[in-house]
């Protein structure tokens, strides 16, 4: 839906990226959630701790803790500060 969507040149944003990841994530598709983070990015749409929130998360339920991790860095260098679910989510994956 969100390739549709962004096909159609219709406005994205935060929220909208941020629902798509945290389907992924229900989904168990961590390299798909990661996709969208990367493109969300691109787009120059700073991703939130809601949306890195819910990457880690689908990282988890696919046990790719090492990009779980790997986020975790990212997001400090992206300037979200990471809080206690952020942190518990990565220590699980």
């Amino acid at each position: 839906l969100l390739e549709d969507m962004l096909e159609r040149r219709l406005q994205s944003n935060v929220v909208v990226q941020t629902a798509a990841i945290s389907a992924c994530a229900k989904s168990s598709k961590w390299q798909t959630a990661l996709w969208v983070l990367k493109r969300m990015e691109a787009e120059g749409l700073l991703g939130d701790v809601i949306a890195y929130s819910a990457s880690i998360n689908a990282c988890k339920k696919g046990a790719a803790w090492e990009e779980a991790l790997e986020l975790l860095r990212g997001m400090k260098d992206a300037g979200p500060e990471p809080n206690l679910v952020v942190y518990c989510a990565t220590m699980s994956a």
